[in-house]
This record gives C-alpha cells, structure tokens and sequence, in this order.
C-alpha cells in the first residue's frame, strides 16, 4: 500500500480540521458560486454541496456568462426523528431561501436545494436552531445513523432510536470546525487541528453508514414496486449524473407497473432504483431491478439483486433508451410469471437463469 496520500486526503490533513478557507469564501460578497477546489472538498464534510445547473451551462459558456451556481444543504436526522414543528419550520425556510422544495434522501436525510451562496450559513444556523445539524451528513465519515421510520411507540423501537442517537454522538469526528466557520461559535483561543480518535487525519476512505431495523409495517395504499422504489436528484444539479434521475422516476415507473400488470406480476415485492450515473445514491445495484444513467436518456439495466439490498446485480444491457426500460424488462417478466419456482422473486429467479439467458430474452425487444 503506497504511503502517499491522495490530492483529497493532502486536502484533508491540511487545512486544519477542515477549516480551510471556507469562512472567507462564503462571506465573499462576489459571484452566487465557483468557490476554490479545495473549499468545494472541504464544504462536503460539513454537510453542503456546490452544484450549477447543468441544463443551462453550455448556452451560458457560448454567451460568455458564467454558471448558475447554487448549494445543496442536508440535514442529518438521527433515527429519522424530527417534528412536525421541526418540518414546518424548514418548509417556511425553503420558501425564503432555496427553492421552495425538500428533498427526503435515501439514507433518511433531508435536503435544501439551490441555495445562494449568501444563503448557505443562514440555513445552517436554521437547522441548528431547530435543535437539528447538518453536521455530518455528508462526506468520508460515518455520515448517518438511520433507524425505522415507524412511529409505533414500543418499548423496542424507543430502544433503538436511543441506540441511534447514542451511536450519533459517539461516532461524530471531534473537529469544531463547523462551528467556528458556520455557526459563528468560534473558541477563546486560536482555532487548532483536533486529534481525531476515530477517524484520523484524513477520515475515512470511504462514506459509511449504519442502520438500525425492527419490524417495518409496508405502506399502503402504494403499489409494491412504488413502495420500494428510490432515484436520485441527478440532473440539472448533480455534477456526477450523466442521465436524468428523479425527473424521469415517475413516468418509467408507470411503464414498468404496467409491464409487469401486463403478465400477472404487480403485486410482486421488487425493487427498483434509478440512478442519473455511477455515484449509486439510490443504490442501483443492490435492487431487483436497477438502472444507472450512461448518457443522456440512455440507461444501463441491472437485474439479479434483491429486494432486501443482500445481493448485488448484474448489467443485462447497456444504453438502453429512457423511453425503452420497460419493453426491455418486459419479456423477463412474462418468463418470470411461467416460470418461476413457489415464493422465487423476480432477483432470485433472475440470478438463477444468469446473464447470458437473460440477454437472450431482451434483445429481440430492444431490437424491434
């Protein structure tokens, strides 16, 4: 193993604790965005992105104008507890300072998008005044604790979100950094690197998670693949997103119930995930049914998982059309409905006819 850090982790070990220069950068009273590589590193860890509308930057750079730049700022809810004053609050926020939406990410956060620059430190000082953070919600560090969303009041499931929030404090890195820089909670003394226990100088090399589950009752009245369907953001925002992701969730789903209506199968368990490219924020790999975006309105089709998330997928064809997900599945789910063993699901009985028999069945679809 080399001994040389990365660029990321050079970034990491010096900049004390993560400061950097993001305190000077946000304040700057210049352009909505294009802050410095290493601040747009950095600002990750303390639970905010950098994005620019990917829908207008070429039109832009032909006229000579920069990006529209914006943030991203999450907020981390241990044991997804929060509110109804909690909720009613950050909407109110949405409306003033971003753009009137919330997002309800898969890992049980909750996100303010297309914030200005000027904006980024006044949200945050909303979530921590409304007894949440955005601390830790982002970046290589154990970045969420989640738990079941269920509100059954039991004696069990008060244990386990006393469990998350215990694990919360006990896993957060040391640095007071996200204070000091955006929370105006600077110390008495000159700021200093904190020794970091767990996570070391450079954290860890990868974003982590942990999940705490017992006993989920399925939603009603939603169709199961509905209820066990996740996409991402991706595009116009996501910087990693070669295809569309949540703006194309609703009509493919549609086609695909549809397919799966045609030949008997709706009201099977599976999941499906969708996302605008490699980064997996849904997950795409470990469903029933996964699509990752190649290129714009092309898809790559992955089949063999599992609804639990227990085994990975496997790609079945590639620069599949937007437009052609569902008559590409389709044939699998009419051999899914003649074939399958008692109790099989669709991931098992995928991973047990393999790719090459799979890839036989589709083709003739995609080919007419």
């Amino acid at each position: 193993m080399s001994a040389e850090p990365t660029v990321v982790e050079g970034q990491k070990q010096h900049t004390l604790a993560r400061r950097g220069t993001i305190a000077t950068e946000l304040s700057a009273d210049v352009a909505r965005g294009g802050i410095s590589d290493t601040s747009t590193t950095l600002l990750i860890f303390h639970e905010t992105y950098e994005q620019f509308y990917r829908d207008t930057a070429t039109d832009r750079n032909k006229a000579g104008l920069d990006k529209e730049w914006s943030f991203m700022v999450r907020v981390r809810c241990t044991g997804v507890r929060m509110t109804a004053d909690q909720w009613l609050h950050f909407d109110a926020q949405a409306d003033h300072f971003a753009d009137g939406t919330l997002r309800l990410t898969s890992r049980q956060g909750v996100q303010f998008n297309d914030l200005l620059r000027s904006n980024v430190k006044l949200v945050i000082t909303v979530i921590d005044a409304a007894l949440l953070t955005s601390f830790g919600a982002c970046g290589e560090m154990l970045r969420s604790i989640n738990a079941t969303p269920t509100p059954r009041r039991t004696a069990v499931h008060a244990a386990l979100h006393n469990a998350a929030a215990r694990l919360s404090s006990a896993l957060l890195p040391q640095t007071r950094a996200h204070h000091d820089i955006l929370l105006a909670e600077p110390g008495d003394g000159p700021a200093l690197a904190e020794e970091e226990p767990l996570h070391g100088a450079t954290y860890l090399p990868r974003k982590f998670s942990i999940a705490l589950v017992h006993g989920v009752t399925q939603a009603e009245p939603l169709k199961p693949l509905a209820r066990w369907s996740l996409a991402c953001v991706a595009l116009p925002t996501c910087g990693q997103s070669l295809a569309e992701g949540e703006r194309v969730h609703a009509p493919m789903l549609a086609a695909v119930e549809g397919a799966l209506a045609k030949h008997g199968v709706a009201a099977e368990r599976l999941s499906q995930r969708l996302t605008g490219g490699h980064n997996e924020c849904a997950r795409p790999y470990a469903g029933d049914i996964g699509g990752v975006g190649r290129a714009p309105g092309l898809y790559t089709l992955f089949v063999g998982g599992d609804s639990a998330g227990t085994r990975l997928s496997f790609p079945i064809a590639d620069k599949v059309p937007e437009a052609a997900v569902a008559t590409a599945l389709e044939p699998i789910f009419a051999i899914f409905a003649a074939r399958r063993a008692i109790t099989e699901g669709s991931g098992d009985f995928c991973n047990r006819l393999g790719t090459e028999e799979l890839r036989g069945l589709i083709n003739p679809a995609l080919a007419a």
